[in-house]
């Protein structure tokens, strides 16, 4: 089989188009297959969630978190994908209003804003927990 000579592209891809899920399909795949992530939130201290070109890691602990994105960074650097930080967010779900508060996340040289809902596959999620449409 003879593949095409490589190539670079700089200004990334449009959000939801065919090349960007082609893209994440080669570049965070098998990124997120190698991550050990065998049960589920309940049993272990992290989950990666991944649907076309979108990502969510869920775990337990800001520490967890740090650590899967870092491994996350580490395993498609090769590749060239980089995190954009005004895309990127991030959420807390506590059962306690003071745990709700406010405030961006540093990982390395990133910062990330921390958001009170998001939307995810149609539904609303809320940093109380609740999911709404």
């Amino acid at each position: 089989m003879k593949s095409s000579a490589p190539f670079k592209f700089s200004k990334g891809v449009k959000q939801g188009a065919g090349l960007s899920t082609t893209f994440f399909i080669l570049a965070l795949h098998n990124t997120a297959q190698e991550i050990d992530q065998r049960g589920t939130i309940y049993t272990k201290s992290s989950h990666i969630c991944a649907y076309a070109d979108d990502l969510v890691i869920v775990t337990r602990s800001e520490t967890r978190l740090k650590e899967v994105y870092r491994e996350i960074e580490e395993k498609t650097q090769q590749m060239g994908p980089i995190v954009n930080e005004k895309k990127t967010k991030y959420m807390i779900v506590f059962a306690t209003q003071k745990e709700r508060q406010t405030q961006n996340w540093k990982a390395g040289d990133k910062v990330f804003e921390r958001v009170s809902s998001f939307k995810y596959l149609g539904n609303v999620i809320h940093k109380e927990g609740r999911i709404s449409e």
